[in-house]
């Protein structure tokens, strides 16, 4: 009887420690960093206070207070939030998939290796190139974007928000205008709304301007300091 316990003893020790060996890989993976924080003033890394050379993991929320600034850093990619901004970061198939539940984040990435996500609809970059770009929450249904350099676009629209431009997107449930009614945008442009779901995204083309111009200036620092060392 005791050889016999010994013996499944035995082979529910070989089964754990096969799993072990198995799962190892995964819990590997599953812990490595998304992004290191090499920039931050007055922001949070979930309840500890945000510093150059923090990792940031999948799950982990960033919060910046009215005067916070924080920066990751991405292998040639990097992401930032600026002040008043919530986010939480998750990977993506590509890289960096940033939930951002207030205030205003951007990017600068190769392809589309980061992508924002709001409760509009998705952003990310339009193509494979180089692009900067920025998303600020307005409303709880209204966000303006913002491209500095390449083209952006939110998922499952056909509209290109193109260098130079700002369009504020909104979702409305008001089926009330027809299909192909466009709306006129800051310079008279008339953009075309777009389904999503069983929503409607309007794009109005609007000068760039006040959130836009912020999200400039990191731009140019941005573009400063790649000039200057790689990024």
């Amino acid at each position: 009887m005791q050889s016999y316990l010994r013996s499944i003893a035995r082979a529910f020790l070989v089964a754990v420690l096969a799993s072990s060996l198995i799962n190892a890989p995964l819990l590997s993976a599953s812990d490595k960093p998304l992004g290191t924080v090499v920039l931050a003033q007055s922001a949070l890394l979930g309840n500890l206070k945000a510093v150059p050379g923090a990792d940031v993991y999948s799950g982990d929320t960033l919060l910046t207070n009215s005067d916070g600034l924080v920066r990751l850093k991405m292998g040639e990619n990097q992401f930032y939030l600026s002040h008043g901004s919530v986010a939480t970061m998750t990977p993506a198939q590509n890289g960096l998939h940033a939930t951002l539940q207030s205030g205003s984040a951007g990017f600068s990435a190769i392809g589309q290796q980061v992508e924002i996500e709001t409760p509009v609809g998705v952003v990310r970059p339009a193509g494979n190139q180089r692009t900067f770009g920025q998303v600020t929450i307005t409303g709880p249904n209204e966000m303006v974007i913002s491209a500095y350099e390449g083209s952006l676009m939110v998922e499952g629209s056909d509209q290109t928000i193109n260098a130079g431009q700002s369009y504020q997107v909104t979702a409305t449930d008001d089926t009330s205008a027809q299909d192909n009614q466009g709306s006129v945008g800051g310079n008279g442009k008339v953009v075309s709304p777009y389904k999503r779901g069983k929503k409607r995204l309007l794009f109005v083309l609007i000068l760039l301007g006040g959130t836009a111009v912020g999200g400039f200036f990191i731009y140019h620092e941005f573009s400063e300091s790649c000039s200057e060392r790689k990024c």
